[in-house]
């Protein structure tokens, strides 16, 4: 392609599946696209250090699933001739809720389970096929660069991480666009700071919930993975289990308002055994364990309200975990990043063709509350509730009348269908939280037995 002047180089922080999106959207606007990583990258499927929960139960919502063959057509395909088997949720998730099993049957909503490091490994050998793009693996961004009046940011500042002892060295790497997709870790806050801008306010939810995650050769049955739900106050223990690619069963134990599975092997069965759930002790009792255990503890959601600052430097975005971080249990980050990341496509399309002439990043900024809002009262109405617990006083009306409403639909899923896939397609992000709210959603549950 040929880029307009002054937009001819995108530099995009960060790697994970928000980072290669957005450098697959930017590919299409700017001439030369570099994503940088301060872990080595590779196309092969292994673990980043920089994804700590890579080893866990990952869930890729039937949204985010749409969005990332939109943009990375075949990818489902590719993932199925690679053992992700495609199915449909109601009939291959055992789900229980507080009040019961749900009954398995066909609701609509394929889906597809993998883990972690097939998904990212796939997208990332199809963005680094794009001439455009160039992944750099061993670069850590220290700070952002600005021209001389200090509004529009030019570049980074980095280190390229050396392979042998010898001094790492600073360099300045320029761009048209800069994108921090760094993730919940981002340092974006301080360097703004640097730069003369003020820090965003930082929203934090805390459930106190963690996780432990063991690999196991189990069972060959007819469903593909486990929901176990918790339920504030009382039931902070649950479970989420995937047939993974290769076959084998990944089983992630988690629990809320610190009554956390354990960090090593001895114990891990005897939580299992306490969720009383007979599709998970097929697998932790009767399979074999192959590898394990994983723990991951910083689950707290993080908002930082970028688009709420009064100044913003030009040249400038910030998506995906950078911006809004859910604890990762509800499985909403890589489908919220990968929207946003079309969602600044459009934008840039928008601002290319002069059908916007307001400043591009702080634009985007602005707007990005329509795509976080839904996913951020989903994941936070349950941890308020955690988080009240754990300091010993009372949730908030709203979050307590929020959370009366989901328990009596979550009741209402056992012997309604309809019901139940009216809470799917709100999980899996292709309908609105006010979905749930409709008339004759709001009837069916209110009138469950």
């Amino acid at each position: 392609m040929t880029a307009e002047p002054g937009w001819e180089r995108a530099l995009v922080i960060g790697s994970g599946i928000g980072g290669l999106a957005t450098a697959r959207v930017l590919a299409e606007h700017f001439s030369r696209v570099t994503v940088v990583d301060k872990d080595q990258v590779s196309t092969e499927g292994a673990p980043r250090p920089g994804v700590p929960q890579a080893r866990h139960v990952h869930g890729l919502l039937g949204k985010g699933a749409e969005v990332l063959e939109g943009l990375f057509p075949g990818l489902r395909a590719e993932l199925e001739t690679l053992g992700a088997v495609c199915f449909d949720h109601g009939q291959g998730v055992c789900t229980y809720t507080p009040h019961g099993p749900v009954p398995r049957a066909r609701v609509g909503r394929p889906i597809q389970v993998f883990t972690r490091e097939l998904l990212e490994s796939r997208i990332r050998r199809r963005v680094a096929a794009i001439p455009s793009v160039q992944v750099m693996g061993g670069v850590r961004v220290t700070g952002l660069r600005t021209d001389s009046s200090g509004r529009r940011v030019v570049g980074v500042s980095a280190i390229r991480l050396p392979s042998t002892p010898s001094p790492a060295s600073e360099d300045v790497l320029p761009a048209d666009l800069v994108v921090d997709a760094s993730g919940r870790f981002s340092v974006l806050p301080q360097w703004l700071e640097a730069i003369g801008y003020p820090q965003p306010r930082d929203r934090v939810v805390n459930a106190g919930l963690a996780y432990s995650t063991c690999l196991f050769d189990g069972p060959d049955e007819d469903w593909r993975g486990i929901y176990h739900v918790n339920s504030a106050p009382h039931l902070p223990r649950g479970a989420y289990a995937i047939r993974t690619e290769s076959g084998q069963w990944l089983v992630t134990l988690f629990g809320a308002a610190g009554d956390h599975p354990p960090v090593k092997l001895d114990g891990f069965s005897r939580f299992a055994q306490s969720l009383n759930n007979p599709e998970l002790k097929k697998i932790v009792d009767g399979g074999n364990l192959v590898a394990g255990v994983h723990h991951y503890a910083r689950t707290e959601n993080r908002l930082r309200e970028y688009h709420r600052l009064p100044r913003w430097p030009e040249r400038l975005v910030v998506l995906g975990d950078a911006v809004c971080a859910f604890n990762p249990i509800y499985g909403q980050g890589m489908t919220v990043a990968s929207l946003e990341a079309v969602a600044l496509g459009a934008q840039l399309t928008r601002s290319r063709t002069g059908a916007e002439t307001r400043p591009e990043g702080r634009l985007f900024q602005q707007r990005l509350p329509w795509i976080t809002a839904g996913p951020w009262l989903l994941s936070t109405n349950e941890d308020q509730l955690w988080q009240a617990h754990m300091n010993g006083h009372r949730a908030r009306l709203s979050a307590r009348a929020l959370h009366w409403y989901m328990n009596k639909l979550l009741d209402a899923t056992i012997t309604d269908p309809q019901v139940y896939r009216a809470f799917l397609n709100v999980f899996h992000m292709v309908r609105r939280p006010t979905h749930l709210a409709r008339p004759s959603v709001l009837l069916r549950t209110l009138t469950s037995t």
